[in-house]
């Protein structure tokens, strides 16, 4: 990352792979350099709305990011309705879900 200088893409794929690894606060920071570089990143929004999806406490944090990358990427809208239909439930997985592949233009 630092021989071409940090962009969205490369981080949101870091931050990809940090939830693989269970590293879910490394995840949340790679994102949210991404979101600096480039607020409108539909892929940062997705993964950062997934993150805060996992935690009844960030639930409507994440709707707005869900929001934004369901701009983009249309898979995201039926997620999202899924999670508004169902805003505090009880069985709210600890790791969020698996985040749909999004290939750029």
């Amino acid at each position: 990352i630092t021989l071409a200088g940090p962009n969205p893409l490369m981080l949101c794929n870091l931050a990809y792979a940090q939830i693989n690894l269970g590293r879910i606060q490394e995840s949340l920071a790679s994102v949210r350099v991404a979101l600096r570089l480039d607020s409108s990143y539909p892929q940062a929004h997705l993964i950062l709305g997934s993150i805060l999806a996992a935690d009844p406490r960030t639930r409507a944090e994440a709707i707005g990011h869900l929001e934004r990358a369901a701009e983009a990427i249309p898979a995201v809208r039926a997620r999202l309705e899924r999670m508004k239909d169902a805003p505090d439930a009880p069985n709210a997985p600890a790791q969020p879900r698996p985040i749909p592949e999004v290939h750029p233009n």
